[in-house]
């Protein structure tokens, strides 16, 4: 019976399907080995076991990395495990910085540092480094409540801060622009408008 025992695999990894217990005891990184690994857009933060109707989170990222001890679970008959793919593990990057797009936290962590590197880094001519802002959704109780974070790296403190501060997945990064860059899009906003104006004139005359 105990050969006969089979545990489901699902999601993310290259082989989803069923793994055979044997009498070598496996767990969550055994069971993910033998269906051919992680696919590129698994999650490396979070794994999902399912047991007799119980839902837990795994540290799929303390299991992987090793920087911290975290028990690799043993599996039993009828466990079904998920592996996630990555759209709870992004971080947004946007406004004056060279490449707006999600940054994924690939394994436990990363730095507003970190994520603006991805990103390319704020652009020179129309980013401000005293105006960067951090949008977090934080829970309490059963409400959401939304706070700013502000860092002006600028500054070596708010430079050494920020290579400490640890984003959270769907955290917001947004990089405000200059005066003079917000001008220049005022005029290149407006001048359509103008251009179109001063025809109409003409054509009145």
């Amino acid at each position: 019976a105990f050969r006969a025992a089979r545990v489901e695999v699902a999601g993310e990894v290259v082989k989803p399907g069923t793994v055979t217990l044997d009498d070598t005891p496996k767990g969550i990184l055994q069971a993910v080995n033998l269906s051919g690994g992680l696919t590129a857009n698994a999650s490396r933060r979070r794994a999902l076991l399912v047991r007799k109707g119980v839902t837990y989170r795994i540290d799929l990222a303390g299991l992987l990395s090793g920087e911290k001890p975290v028990s690799n679970p043993l599996l039993f008959a009828g466990d079904v495990l998920h592996i996630p793919d990555q759209s709870e593990d992004q971080v947004f990057v946007l406004g004056a910085v060279a490449k707006q797009a999600p940054v994924i936290i690939r394994q436990s962590s990363i730095s507003l540092i970190e994520a603006l590197t991805n990103a390319g880094g704020i652009e020179e001519l129309r980013g401000k480094q005293s105006g960067v802002l951090v949008f977090r959704l934080k829970q309490f109780g059963s409400e959401p409540i939304p706070t700013v974070y502000a860092l002006d790296l600028s500054r070596p403190d708010g430079m050494l801060l920020a290579g400490e501060f640890a984003l959270r997945p769907r955290d917001v990064v947004y990089v405000q622009a200059t005066a003079f860059a917000q001008y220049n899009s005022v005029i290149a906003t407006l001048l359509p408008t103008v251009s179109t104006i001063f025809e109409l004139h003409e054509l009145t005359k």
